[in-house]
């Protein structure tokens, strides 16, 4: 099951930046400086829609320097380590 949800959690992070930036080839090597649409404003976007979904909060160290679909991934799977994740029904 831990799996399961591991997996469900990298494929809603993906669809969740598709959908901020518009684009459809996205994958974990995914960053700021490989995707032109990775602006300061769809990077705020991008983290109020992963921390509605996944129901986490950034701190501002986070926000700052957490730059990469490939980093947002492993903060929402640590956080999941704590429980914070954990509810089949979040996974849609």
């Amino acid at each position: 099951m831990e799996s399961i949800i591991k997996k469900n959690i990298d494929i809603k992070t993906v669809k969740i930046a598709q959908a901020v930036f518009k684009k459809k080839k996205l994958n974990f090597k995914s960053n700021s400086k490989n995707i032109p649409e990775w602006d300061s404003l769809n990077h705020i976007v991008l983290m109020i829609s992963l921390q509605k979904k996944f129901k986490l909060k950034f701190d501002l160290y986070e926000i700052i320097n957490i730059n990469s679909l490939d980093q947002f991934k492993l903060h929402i799977k640590e956080d999941n380590l704590f429980g914070f994740y954990t509810s089949k029904k979040n996974i849609n």
